[in-house]
């Protein structure tokens, strides 16, 4: 993953705790992310690209960042589709 862009979350996104898991609903739909995921998605913050957010949460496991590059591709697509984020440069 080459970063450059960074996912930020919207204002109408809604963010609901079962757990070390959550549930995200955007305008068109919802997820219910792993531990993983959530991680991932909590890195979010707006000022962190997508190659930052895999470095962040590969060292809190301590696995290869492009494992967990691969993982937030996959959940980026999903939460793009669901318009729970979107990608600002």
């Amino acid at each position: 993953m080459t970063g450059g862009a960074c996912p930020v979350v919207p204002l109408v996104t809604r963010i609901r705790r079962h757990g070390g898991e959550l549930t995200v609903t955007g305008p068109v739909g919802s997820l219910r992310l792993s531990e993983v995921a959530s991680d991932l998605f909590l890195a979010m913050d707006g000022e962190r690209d997508t190659a930052e957010i895999a470095r962040v949460v590969a060292g809190e496991y301590g696995v290869d960042p492009e494992l967990v590059a691969e993982d937030l591709r996959t959940l980026l697509a999903d939460l793009l589709a669901a318009g729970a984020v979107r990608m600002e440069d």
